[in-house]
């Protein structure tokens, strides 16, 4: 009587197409985490960059509705009065009326004059 064939001697004998089953699953397994390395991480990172792009442009939408709206409540505010043109190119391009004189005055030190339209 050889050893393989005593049902005591603690060896046993594995089924060759269970291991092959088990290697599958060992394959896929890695096959799995390749793919989510691979492919997932870098689409994971560029919708993070999107949703900061997002967060961004959104931020400067609203930046410039408040200034949109700013500026149509100066504009409303130049409709209702006669003298507001007059008093825009009396301003900024120093226009007079006849017999009228312009006293400059000195700017302060860091000002410039295009800060004052």
């Amino acid at each position: 009587m050889s050893d393989d064939d005593d049902p005591g001697s603690g060896c046993e004998q594995r089924d060759p197409a269970r291991l092959g089953g088990w290697s599958w699953v060992g394959v896929i397994a890695v096959a799995t985490s390749a793919y989510a390395l691979c492919i997932l991480w870098p689409q994971a990172q560029r919708t993070e960059t999107l949703a900061e792009r997002v967060a961004t442009l959104r931020a400067e939408v609203a930046e410039a509705r408040a200034a949109r709206e700013q500026l149509e409540a100066e504009a409303q505010a130049l409709e209702g009065d006669p003298y507001a043109i007059e008093r825009a190119l009396r301003r900024r391009l120093r226009y007079l009326r006849p017999g009228e004189q312009l006293l400059a005055a000195r700017q302060p030190a860091g000002r410039d004059a295009a800060t004052d339209r």
